[in-house]
């Protein structure tokens, strides 16, 4: 939005007092990297601007005449600069600032400043600023994880599936965006598992009321990934190496033409073989022995080209921009949902997605109205390989052969499956005036679901692969949103309207085989306010409620014809969802300071959708909706600077969700216990020291160190404590160093996690690795 208001500001500009010029540069960290949130003043007339997150400003409107600026942030010297403005001209001054005494933890995640805070929603978002984080060689998994309140859970290594639990939300209750766009929609071949840092800008997370511009069917929570977009010539460089075999490669470069066109190219390779020591369970005659073992067919490959441009500054648009990109993924499949006796050693599954996107931006009547819309058309390929006849050990050798020919679905498979995906976005604001606005917001999708399988068995003649499924979902939302008693009390009401329609046809074999047709259609209101009262800077308490609505996707209704098997009677979800939270933050000096954060949250749940696995441990999993589910939880963050150079983050979750009542009143099993397979207690710490190398003063190193633990949880409802059926409690630490050669654009960085090589598990107990050792070289090019 930030950017928006920039782009409009410069367009108005041209049109503006002849009598008056502008003020507009960029402000960079003594790294050459944007420096977000910095400050510029007129000292004479106190008017100033506050840099986006591509380091610009811009100060509107001034008088022609003779001026001194300042830019200064905290930690950092304030630099001053004389300035000429002309008449109906422009004034470029660009400015770059020097740590003072301390440079502050290159990822930190606070609430805005106090002028940034007053031109956002009364809701809670932690925004992680990852452009500094991409000279490590953390993931964006592993930046998320480290976030108070959210904890990224995967089923193994590089590329595996992630569920997201936030606010006692976990799985696709919790709506992952990429530049505003649901995810999910965008084929599949974009994962938060394989998206590098160094294409990212920044994530933003929303915890308990999503805005109607942003959200769309998430219950109370949602993180949308913001990718890197500039408008000056711009190339950013790296390669990864790591255990497992392990490599990742990332490249983002932009170069403006002219005043209004800049063409962009993003482009990332991912490969892992993922083949880290485990312990398996293998039945052999007839005995069942545990054994460590390397995974063996565990590889994950993926990548993509990107390509883009865009046009900022014209008459018809502040923004425009349209780009197109081809993403393929490989996955090799060593198990099903849960690490059971069976080792697959052949099944396999790929991907390729043709994505394009187009967004657009436009202000009128003085900025008073703005327009914008997104849009996106995926065509994704998908290919499932479980045909063989070979049985496999743990140890990766052929033990039998099976007759039947597949290893985890219950036919054999060669399907070739075809999703075809929609999305429109429409967003409308209205300011009447600097205290009151209304936002409008539709949205929808369509998806339509077809392929083939040769080897499947035929009725009358038909592959049911082919016959198509059908599912769309529109979100259309209104929201006021008012400041009052000099902008202390921020206030939004907002209602949601949800529609949803699903259809599908295929054959089930129940004796003889039938025809099995299902169609769905459902609406549903949602509704809520928000509040927020700063008391002073730094300093404020916000508190929200929202009946929010979540329509089933469609892996979770049609399954993913392999591992999760389809629901075709799955419910939306329900929650009423109350939050509060607060925020403080002392400065003590210009390098030491503590902040602390915190947020408390009740959902009353109905028709919770959760994955539930299989009766026996090769079996396929399902979702399946729990009827009713209470969960409640608090999350505290607290922040400081100690001493010079030295910064320091803890964060602590404390939650549970529970099962409160069921709709057959003959069956009242579990009624009190906790909802399986969702950790209820942990906490992380994290240290970072900076400092130039005594050798070379100019050249800069950090020392960071990550520490975080997870109480054990129960892996499926137990009324007796059964240790096959908990995930232990664990510990990680993880430490690494960074260096960066001064006036070279080169970075380098070794990461050590799981230094004590300990045992640690995720979804449905499936080990993840042990001790990894990583290494990346970065290169960085900007030009003004």
């Amino acid at each position: 939005m930030r950017r928006l208001l920039l782009l409009v500001s410069i367009c108005l500009l041209w049109m503006s007092d002849i009598h008056a010029g502008d003020i507009t540069g960029r402000i960079l960290n003594e790294n050459g990297e944007p420096f977000e949130g910095a400050v510029v003043r007129i000292q004479r007339i106190k008017v100033g601007a506050v840099a986006d997150p591509d380091g610009k400003y811009i100060i509107e409107n001034v008088a022609a005449g003779s001026y001194t600026l300042e830019a200064s942030s905290l930690g950092y010297k304030t630099v001053t600069k004389e300035v000429v403005v002309k008449a109906s001209g422009t004034t470029r001054v660009n400015f770059t600032l020097e740590a003072d005494a301390t440079v502050l933890n290159e990822v930190v995640i606070t609430e805005k400043s106090k002028a940034q805070e007053l031109s956002e929603n009364p809701i809670q978002i932690s925004s992680i600023n990852v452009v500094a984080l991409q000279n490590e060689t953390a993931d964006i998994v592993a930046v998320l994880d480290r976030t108070a309140g959210v904890r990224v859970r995967q089923s193994g290594g590089l590329g595996s599936e992630t569920n997201i639990q936030l606010n006692g939300l976990s799985g696709n209750a919790v709506r992952i965006y990429y530049d505003g766009i649901p995810l999910e929609l965008l084929g599949g071949g974009i994962q938060l598992n394989n998206l590098p840092v160094n294409t990212i800008e920044r994530i933003d997370v929303y915890k308990g009321v999503m805005p109607v511009d942003v959200g769309t069917d998430a219950l109370a929570g949602g993180i949308n990934v913001v990718s890197r977009q500039v408008n000056y010539d711009f190339l950013d460089a790296s390669y990864q190496v790591g255990s497992f075999n392990t490599h990742v490669g990332a490249l983002n470069a932009a170069k403006k033409l002219g005043d209004h066109v800049v063409f962009s190219f993003t482009g990332f390779y991912n490969y892992s073989d993922n083949s880290y020591k485990i312990r398996a369970r293998q039945i052999a005659n007839f005995k069942e022995d545990t054994v460590t073992v390397n995974r063996f067919h565990s590889a994950h490959q993926s990548s993509m080209v990107q390509g883009g441009v865009g046009i900022i500054d014209v008459k018809w648009a502040d923004k425009f921009s349209y780009t197109i990109s081809y993403n393929q993924r490989y996955d090799e499949i060593q198990h099903g949902v849960r690490l059971g006796s069976k080792a697959v050693g052949e099944a396999d599954l790929e991907r390729d997605v043709l994505l394009q996107t187009l967004q657009y931006r436009k202000s009128f009547f003085k900025k008073k109205l703005g327009l914008s819309y997104s849009g996106a058309y995926a065509l994704a390929n998908e290919a499932i390989d479980d045909s063989t006849t070979n049985v496999y050990s743990w140890f990766g050798e052929v033990i039998r052969q099976n007759s039947q020919g597949m290893e985890v679905l219950a036919l054999p498979s060669l399907r070739m499956g075809e999703i075809e995906t929609y999305v429109h976005r429409l967003n409308v604001v209205y300011e009447f005036n600097e205290n009151q606005h209304i936002k409008a917001s539709s949205f929808l999708s369509d998806q339509e679901i077809v392929g083939e399988d040769p080897i499947a068995p035929k009725v009358g003649g038909v592959d049911p692969n082919t016959l198509p499924s059908f599912l769309t979902r529109s979100i259309t939302g209104l929201s006021y949103e008012s400041k009052w008693f000099d902008q202390r009390l921020e206030s939004m009401l907002f209602g949601k309207y949800y529609y949803y329609e699903q259809s599908t046809t295929d054959f089930r074999p129940s004796g003889a085989t039938e025809v099995f047709e299902f169609s769905q259609k459902d609406n549903e209101t949602g509704y809520g306010a928000a509040l927020k009262f700063t008391v002073k800077d730094d300093f404020f308490f916000r508190s929200s409620y929202e009946r929010a609505i979540r329509i089933p996707t469609k892996e979770e209704v049609f399954g993913n014809f392999l591992t999760i098997e389809p629901n075709f009677f799955l419910r939306p979800e329900l929650s009423s969802n109350i939050n509060l939270g607060g925020y403080y933050k002392h400065s003590f000096s210009n390098y030491r300071y503590v902040s602390l954060a915190f947020n408390a949250f009740l959902r009353d749940q109905t028709d919770l959708i959760r994955l539930e696995p299989g009766r026996n441990e090769n079996d396929p999993a399902r979702f399946i909706n729990e009827d009713q589910v209470d969960a409640r939880g608090i999350e505290l963050s607290l922040e400081g600077a100690p001493i010079k150079d030295i910064e320091i983050q803890a964060n602590l979750t404390l939650q549970e969700a529970v099962r409160d009542g069921v709709r057959n009143l003959t069956n009242t099993n579990g009624i009190g216990n906790p909802i399986p397979n969702i950790p209820f207690t942990f906490f992380n710490v994290s240290a970072r020291y900076q400092f130039n190398n005594p050798i070379s003063k100019q050249d800069i190193v950090t020392v960071f160190g990550y520490y975080t633990y997870v109480d054990e949880f129960d892996l499926i409802f137990q009324t007796t404590r059964n240790l096959q059926n908990i995930i232990p409690t664990q510990r990680q630490l993880d430490v690494g160093l960074t260096y960066k050669l001064a006036n070279t654009g080169l970075n380098f960085s070794l990461q050590v996690d799981n230094v004590l090589d300990a045992e640690v598990f995720d979804n449905f107990r499936v080990p993840r690795p042990g001790r990894f050792f990583s290494f990346k070289i970065r290169y960085l090019f900007q030009k003004l």
